[in-house]
């Protein structure tokens, strides 16, 4: 009876254990929690102090609207106008180069138009416009005119003979042709 009662008690000590790992475990569990929900929030905190940091410390960089070009038209008073047109300016350049030279010397365009250094420089730009137009400055290729059997051979009687086989067999046929 004893061993019965020892038997017993032994699982009765067990069920009482195991009632205590139970509790341990739920506290266990719950502690865990709290410490993962702790953890999280202190995770988020250093985010966000981090992203402060790097604001502070990262220069401000503003969206500038860039800087609007003035159409010559909406610029130009009549007087301008008339100005431009007395001094016989049409050049777009011309324009623009006095547009900008009487806004930094704070000159109107007429005045602008009478200085001499001006002139000079507005005289100078003419000058290349009409250089660069007489000029071929396209590079274009020049084409190879063809070459008549007559031209070959008076070339030939003055001892310039053709330099490629193709003019030269036009030479022979234009002596056959001739006899």
């Amino acid at each position: 009876m004893e061993d019965e009662n020892k038997g017993i008690d032994t699982s009765v000590q067990e069920g009482e254990n195991s009632e205590e790992t139970n509790e341990e475990s739920t506290e266990t569990v719950e502690s865990l929690k709290a410490q993962l929900a702790k953890s999280n929030e202190i995770a988020e905190n250093q985010k966000i102090r981090a992203e402060k940091a790097e604001k502070k410390n990262k220069p401000v960089i503003e969206d500038k609207p860039a800087p609007k070009k003035e159409a010559t038209d909406q610029s130009l008073t009549s007087k301008d106008v008339l100005a431009l047109t007395g001094a016989g300016i049409t050049s777009d350049e011309d324009v623009e180069y006095l547009l900008k030279v009487s806004k930094g010397f704070g000159m109107t365009i007429a005045e602008a138009i009478k200085d001499q250094t001006i002139k000079a420089k507005l005289e100078d730009q003419q000058e290349e416009r009409k250089t660069a137009d007489a000029t071929n400055t396209k590079g274009g290729s020049q084409s190879n005119a063809k070459v008549s059997g007559a031209t070959l051979m008076a070339k030939a009687s003055k001892g310039n003979l053709p330099d490629n086989d193709a003019d030269m067999s036009k030479l022979v046929s234009a002596r056959f042709k001739k006899k």
